[in-house]
């Protein structure tokens, strides 16, 4: 087998199952209802094996998190954590185009490199540690607004679960709309799609509540790559586990954090 580095290996991945993806109607999929709010078609499951037979077949000593399968622990301190399909509703419902494949490789609860790629789009976002980011191949830095009443900002919201009550976002939905607030807030039905848009500006903020791994972990070296500073809802450096994330430029992020925090509004 011809060596690969670890980088090209998650893009040629990434966009091979875009491909995939593309090739299959949404009207045309079957779908399982996981939760009561919450459902996966036949293409996560088909996106999810192909990704997974890559990785076992080229890195079979590293460990593999993902939605749609159990985690395949090897006890390397390396691990790739895939969303295969991230914005199924979105794909299903056909009311956007934003849905991405999302490939991190983690060192420990640290990202070092994130690959997340946009099929109908074709909008490929790659970050690795140290090096950047970019999306199709030109650098990308995030929006260095400064304003918080001037940002338009990504939210999103978890799947209801046992541990997570999507209720509890509320509050923060409310601070953020508070009067000094925030211009506006977006979202579509994928994590990483706010993630990809506030990495080259065109969010100037992106908070998440209650969110997986695989929500996360390439969207966030892909922000801090490209000038954001990224916590938890608590202003803690993220790290893989964490449930939220607030990115933004620091000035901006201090900002957003107060607002979050602020029990009076």
């Amino acid at each position: 087998m011809t060596p690969i580095s670890y980088k090209d290996f998650a893009i040629e991945t990434a966009m091979e199952a875009g491909r995939t993806i593309l090739q299959a109607r949404p009207e045309l999929q079957e779908l399982y209802w996981t939760r009561k709010t919450n459902f996966k078609s036949q293409i996560d499951d088909v996106a999810d094996q192909l990704i997974r037979e890559r990785i076992r077949t080229y890195f079979p000593e590293h460990s593999i998190m993902s939605e749609e399968q159990a985690d395949f622990k090897t006890g390397n301190k390396l691990t790739w954590v895939v969303d295969p399909l991230d914005g199924t509703i979105p794909f299903i419902r056909q009311t956007s185009n934003h849905f991405n494949v999302s490939i991190a490789l983690v060192l420990g609860k640290t990202p070092i490199l994130g690959v997340i790629y946009a099929p109908e789009r074709d909008e490929l976002y790659v970050a690795e540690e140290g090096k950047g980011s970019s999306c199709n191949g030109e650098p990308i830095h995030v929006s260095l607004e400064d304003n918080v009443n001037k940002s338009l900002v990504g939210f999103d919201v978890g799947k209801q679960s046992k541990t997570f009550s999507r209720s509890s976002a509320s509050k923060y939905h409310q601070r953020l709309f508070s009067a000094n607030g925030v211009l506006h807030l977006v979202t579509y039905g994928s994590s990483t799609a706010l993630a990809c848009l506030n990495s080259c500006g065109k969010l100037q903020g992106y908070v998440d509540i209650g969110g997986e791994p695989w929500d996360f972990a390439a969207g966030v070296l892909l922000n801090k790559e490209a000038g954001a500073k990224v916590t938890d809802i608590t202003g803690k450096d993220w790290q893989l586990g964490d449930d939220t994330l607030v990115c933004a430029n620091p000035v901006l992020h201090t900002k957003l954090l107060d607002l979050l925090l602020n029990e009076e509004e």
